[in-house]
């Protein structure tokens, strides 16, 4: 069974900080913030062990900004964008939220 070192950038913190901030504050719903903060921290662990079953990515835009071997993971209306490098380590490079974004 493969075993990865998850590494998650302070920009990526930040990225979900603001995100769940966002669902407490602006939807007045702290706990299905807290959801969602407790179900992506579920997905960073699982990355783990099953990082590599989610497929490359093929997108020239990915693969531009991101390298060759990027993948992604989808939750709800979320994105997180990493890569498995050679030292069995995944770095997550992004993560997006759909709903944040369309509010900007």
């Amino acid at each position: 069974m493969n075993h990865y070192k998850v590494i998650i950038p302070q920009s990526v913190l930040y990225q979900i900080d603001r995100y769940i901030n966002f669902i407490a504050h602006e939807y007045k719903a702290p706990l299905t913030a807290y959801r969602h903060y407790d179900e992506l921290m579920q997905v960073i662990h699982n990355l783990e062990t099953t990082a590599h079953l989610n497929p490359i990515r093929h997108t020239e835009s990915l693969q531009r900004n991101y390298g060759v071997f990027v993948r992604q993971i989808n939750l709800k209306n979320m994105t997180f964008v990493y890569c498995i490098y050679a030292n069995n380590e995944v770095y997550i490079h992004e993560f997006i939220a759909q709903k944040i974004i369309k509010e900007e």
